[in-house]
């Protein structure tokens, strides 16, 4: 899912023109000309702000050619840019509220979280973890002729709550000792 609007990026009084390519986790600004001035440049020039890193939108007419936002990052950036037609503007507007949070009320999980969960199969994932499964995996022999066992004494969490409630320990000591 990836956008893209014909744009122009203010960088030290210049205005260059680009493409700003939108997708559903960040913006990233490319210009269209690559020229030997613009290479050297090139770190400053092309910029890629993540959406969760927006932190207010101004829109503004700024000339009778030019629809101008200004884009204020939670990391300190104002990125200064400048659309063609408001229709322009206005999607690009539409298309970053789609995706970034500008109000506590609905935060990105909330807004993503009902397509995530039709996608999702029942346990997902959570039933995937073998704790015999995984000792094994790390070199613990685990049976009845075995040196080491899995220990259920933590099972409610009384004796530790950081403890998980199976440990695997030395066969020959007893839960009674743990």
């Amino acid at each position: 899912n990836k956008v893209a609007h014909k744009c122009s990026y203010m960088y030290r009084g210049t205005l260059f023109s680009g493409v700003l390519y939108l997708t559903t986790y960040k913006m990233l600004f490319r210009p269209d000309d690559l020229n030997f001035f613009t290479i050297t440049s090139l770190p400053r020039l092309y910029f890629s702000l993540p959406l969760g890193l927006v932190y207010k939108i101004y829109p503004k007419k700024d000339a009778p050619r030019f629809w101008t936002m200004r884009i204020k990052g939670k990391d300190c950036r104002c990125i200064k840019l400048y659309f063609p037609c408001v229709d322009q503007s206005q999607g690009f507007i539409n298309y970053v509220n789609n995706y970034v949070s500008l109000s506590v009320k609905t935060p990105f999980a909330v807004a993503h979280y009902q397509g995530m969960k039709e996608d999702t199969p029942e346990d997902s994932g959570w039933n995937l973890y073998n704790l015999r499964k995984e000792y094994e995996r790390i070199g613990f022999k685990l049976g009845e002729d075995s040196e080491w066992r899995i220990s259920n004494f933590n099972d409610n969490y009384e004796v530790s709550k950081t403890y998980p409630k199976a440990l695997v320990v030395p066969t020959a000591i007893s839960d009674s000792v743990l």
